[in-house]
């Protein structure tokens, strides 16, 4: 029996057999391109490929099609409108909904972390529900955006925010690792998605951050925390969303209307990621470490441009805010570090002293000033600048 025949055949055992074919040419011709031309691939093919993406699957169809509609996704838009349009998306998510509490993702829970936990029987095998994670991660990673912007409007969010949480679910290394990989996705690209998602997504990553910070064995997964901080760089970069007020007194978000007549209040991604770490936002910090390697280097510097960002796009209390939690003097000792990183924490320094009242400072100027000189004779000549300006500052305003 030809492969088409047996995809769309009814015995289980030629679909497998079907399936398991379209995957090898997939990955053969994958990596070299042109499977987009391949005769013995179509739309019709692919289409018919997704609608095994059903729970009453058996383990083995189920697992080949998933690594087929995650290979298919990372192959272009053509593809992804193809398993889109299938209908993958909406499968995925409805799998992922009925099987919390699987290998992967253990619900309301704590268990003892062994292999058999996260993996299936064969060695290395990752299973169906992170399988599902990986799908949407390539599906959102599509160059063309449209098909991240649909990923965020078909619920997903909701379904991670309610079904993979930290605070109720546990999470596995890997499953971690994907779904941070997934936000990344999610929030990447220019434009960056709306204000609406972005704000709704901040929270639950602002939760991953600090479930990571607490686990002895997430803390060393540089790779994951790195992707939250850019998904967080990207919340903070958002401008605040004006809520309009109505004569009825209902809110609507958006630009005013002809019934609309006077602006409630603004709505900040940075306000909601500061209320979200509450007392913890200085744990972002303990991220900040002198680094040892390059990956460390790497956490680092994702670190501070998060924070940078969050600056920059602070309101007045926000910054205050900011310097409550993060000592000035942080930033100093960080400028200290033969690092990359030295001017991105002046600049951070430089922004907040231009921008925050010295008396919500609480700081010792004095002290700060002779670290800051004792400091600009060790460091480059765009340091000097940089320390020479804050300096400037602090004496200006002192006198």
């Amino acid at each position: 029996m030809n492969p088409v025949e047996a995809i769309f055949s009814s015995d289980p055992k030629q679909q497998l057999e079907g399936l398991q074919y379209y995957l090898s040419l997939c990955l053969e011709c994958g990596e070299e391109g042109g499977l987009e031309d391949h005769p013995d691939l179509n739309p019709l093919i692919v289409k018919r490929i997704v609608e095994f993406l059903a729970i009453d699957q058996t383990d083995n169809i189920l697992n080949t099609a998933l690594e087929l509609v995650g290979g298919f996704a990372t192959l272009g838009p053509l593809f992804v409108e193809n398993i889109v349009e299938g209908g993958a998306i909406d499968k995925i998510l409805l799998y992922l909904q009925q099987q919390v509490g699987s290998t992967a993702v253990i619900a309301d829970s704590v268990m003892e972390e062994t292999e058999e936990d996260y993996y299936g029987e064969e060695s290395g095998e990752i299973n169906a529900t992170q399988k599902c994670v990986e799908c949407l991660g390539n599906i959102a990673s599509c160059e063309d955006l449209e098909f991240r912007d649909r990923l965020l409007r078909s619920g997903l969010i909701e379904v991670l925010q309610s079904h993979f949480h930290p605070h109720t679910t546990t999470l596995s290394p890997s499953m971690f690792t994907t779904i941070c990989w997934l936000l990344s996705a999610l929030s990447g690209g220019e434009p960056i998605p709306s204000h609406t998602y972005l704000q709704s997504l901040a929270p639950y990553v602002v939760n991953l951050f600090l479930h990571a910070i607490d686990s002895a064995e997430l803390t060393h997964n540089e790779d994951a925390i790195c992707d939250l901080l850019n998904t967080l760089k990207v919340c903070c970069a958002l401008q605040p969303l004006p809520i309009y007020t109505d004569n009825s007194g209902l809110t609507v978000e958006g630009l005013a209307t002809g019934e609309v007549r006077k602006i409630k209040t603004h709505v900040s991604c940075v306000s909601e990621i500061l209320f979200s770490f509450g007392d913890r936002f200085s744990f972002v910090f303990s991220v900040i470490v002198p680094p040892t390697a390059s990956s460390s280097n790497n956490l680092q510097r994702a670190c501070l441009r998060m924070i940078s960002t969050m600056v920059t796009s602070a309101e007045s209390d926000e910054l205050v805010e900011i310097v409550s939690k993060i000592p000035l003097v942080s930033f100093v000792a960080i400028s200290a570090m033969p690092a990359r990183n030295r001017n991105e924490a002046l600049s951070i320094l430089q922004s907040l002293v231009l921008n925050v009242p010295h008396d919500a400072m609480n700081i010792d100027v004095n002290l700060i000033v002779e670290d800051l000189k004792t400091l600009s004779n060790v460091v480059d000549a765009n340091s000097q600048i940089l320390i020479s300006q804050i300096i400037n500052h602090f004496t200006n305003s002192t006198n």
